[in-house]
Parts: C-alpha cells; structure tokens; sequence
C-alpha cells in the first residue's frame, strides 16, 4: 500500500495527515491539500513572509503597546490637582473686600484685605499659608498654625466655597 504525500496549501512544503498546523509557516491545515502525485512548488520566500499568520508574540506586543497609549490619554486627560487663583471681591461705597486663594503644588496662601473708605485707620490685611489635599471635589486646607477648614470645587472647577464665599477662578 503506498503512502500518498501532503502538502501545506500555503508555503507548498511536505505535512504530516494528522498535522493541523504547517510547522513551516504556521498556516492552519484544517483544508489540506488533497495527497498528489507530485509535490507542490513551495512559494518564494517574500510570498511566504506575506502570509504568514499573526502570532501569539506580535498580538500580545500590539495588545500591550494599545494599553499604554490608552493609559497615556487618559493621564493627559486628568487635571493635574488644583493650581491658580481665586478670587473674591465685594465693593460697596463704604468698604473694599478682596479675598484670594492661591493654589501651587501642595501648597496655598490666602489673602485677604478690607478696605474702609469711610475709616481708612480700620482697614485691615491677613494672610494665611498652609498645605492643602483634594480628594474628588473637597478640598482639605491645614494652615501653618494647625488649623483645618474645607471647601468645595465646582465640578469644573471654576469656582470654590470657602468660609460662605464663593471665589471664581482668575483667567
């Protein structure tokens, strides 16, 4: 009895009958070649590197290098804590009140000045420095001398309350 040979349909190279991968290009030989008489012409080696399949390496690399870019977008997307100043001001014909917040790194300052036009001898300043936290929209602000308030952002973040006040953010 005499053993008909196989061939790969893709690269032409001889396969076992119970081989369900080419173990020369990798093609799947679930549809192989009807056995022949006479062996298939392999194809030229750039018509192989064609068709050759896509395998575990290269999708894993491609799956991993998505995922990256993914999670690049994404932390560009995010702000960066809170940063800038806000601003208060209440003019009226007796009194000038400006009140400030200023954010920078982990850090802020808040001013804050009243002016008596009626009594310039009564007007008066402060400033207060201390280190601040966000955590969604609340933000935890510990003064230098140990004392702890909170305020809340606008969702984006246009505006905070702070001690009844509301400051809009200075473009």
């Amino acid at each position: 009895m005499t053993v008909k040979k196989q061939y790969c349909p893709n690269c032409g190279n001889e396969v076992q009958a119970n081989d369900k991968f080419c173990e020369h290009c990798g093609a799947q030989l679930t549809a192989v070649s009807q056995p022949s008489a006479t062996p298939q012409p392999a194809p030229t080696a750039s018509a192989t590197k064609a068709k050759h399949p896509l395998n575990r390496k290269t999708i894993l690399s491609g799956a991993a290098a998505g995922i990256v870019v993914v999670a690049i977008l994404i932390f560009l997307a995010i702000p960066k804590g809170l940063r800038g100043n806000y601003v208060y001001r209440d003019w009226d014909q007796n009194d000038h009140i400006t009140l400030q917040l200023t954010f920078k790194g982990d850090t802020y300052t808040y001013r804050g000045q009243d002016k008596s036009l009626a009594e310039p001898q009564s007007s008066r300043s402060s400033v207060e420095k201390g280190h601040f936290k966000v955590n969604d929209r609340t933000v935890t602000l510990t003064s230098d001398q140990g004392k702890t308030s909170t305020a809340v952002l606008t969702k984006d973040k246009q505006r905070i309350l702070y001690e009844t006040v509301y400051f809009a953010k200075k473009k």
